[in-house]
């Protein structure tokens, strides 16, 4: 850029890649001032003021916003370098919060669309035999209640929600329910318990480990006011194939009402824990 005394607003924006526009609210609110010709009150910039250009770029790279630019560029005082410590740890500490709220966005959107995706599979495919699998398991967040045969309530389940926001976590995943006995289960009574995996690091007796263990698992595809063939069939496959069954059962949730209210397309995934007789 050659060094001229003056610079038309015109000049200026096409020398910086700017928009006359901008120009003219910098000018407005003070931080990119241009100096004005006595004659005819003209506007018109300097190369001090085109200097400016590149810095404002750089901050609003940064994602520094206009009035922080302001108080940076227009600082003379004694007490600069401490401004500048100031504004830039609050903005890092602004980037700090951003980052985790994609953090939780992020989980929380991959692990939905992956259920999805397994739903998708076990319907098109029809993957409803009983297997045994084991469980590496895994800590999850927990909320114990009774059980009053109201699938829905406890699915979304609002005093967990609260609970979660009390404790100021973010759930992701599948919600899981641990019946205390599948017969109870069946017919609607009993305890249950809320789990689900939470984004942010949970203190330890806030959560219960779960799996280390062999299950006996399958699909019911459909309402859950049908899931006791679902649990007729496991109970059947393992003495036919000598199993004991645990009296504990969990259900995994793989899309439900949190997706759809349309209860032909709901994945429920059922599991007990099953040792071999043999």
């Amino acid at each position: 850029m050659k060094n001229r005394s003056k610079y038309s607003i015109g000049d200026a924006s096409k020398l910086c890649n700017i928009s006359t526009k901008a120009l003219r609210y910098y000018d407005k609110i003070g931080l990119v001032t241009p100096q004005r010709s006595n004659c005819n009150n003209y506007r018109y910039y300097n190369d001090d003021s085109l200097h400016l250009i590149p810095v404002i770029k750089y901050y609003k790279q940064m994602g520094f916003k206009l009035d922080e630019m302001t108080q940076l560029i227009n600082d003379n005082s004694a007490n600069t370098y401490s401004v500048m410590q100031a504004v830039f740890e609050s903005k890092m500490a602004e980037i700090d919060e951003e980052r985790q709220g994609l953090r939780v966005r992020d989980s929380s959107i991959h692990d939905w669309y992956n259920l999805v995706q397994e739903a998708i599979n076990v319907q098109e495919n029809q993957i409803t035999d009983v297997s045994v699998q084991f469980f590496t398991g895994a800590d999850y967040l927990f909320w114990e209640q009774d059980f009053d045969g109201n699938i829905r309530d406890a699915i979304i389940n609002i005093e967990f929600t609260d609970y979660v926001e009390k404790i100021k976590n973010n759930i992701t995943g599948p919600v899981i329910i641990r019946f205390n006995s599948h017969q109870q289960r069946v017919v609607g009574s009993g305890n249950c318990c809320i789990l689900q995996k939470t984004i942010l690091p949970c203190p330890p007796e806030k959560t219960v480990f779960v799996g280390a263990q062999s299950m006996a698992r399958c699909y019911h595809i459909g309402s859950h006011s049908t899931i006791k063939k679902t649990y007729e069939k496991i109970t059947a496959w393992a003495e036919l194939n000598n199993y004991l069954l645990a009296d504990e059962c969990y259900e995994r949730y793989v899309i439900d009402y949190w997706t759809t209210q349309d209860s032909d397309k709901y994945v429920t995934e059922v599991m007990i824990p099953a040792t071999s007789r043999l």
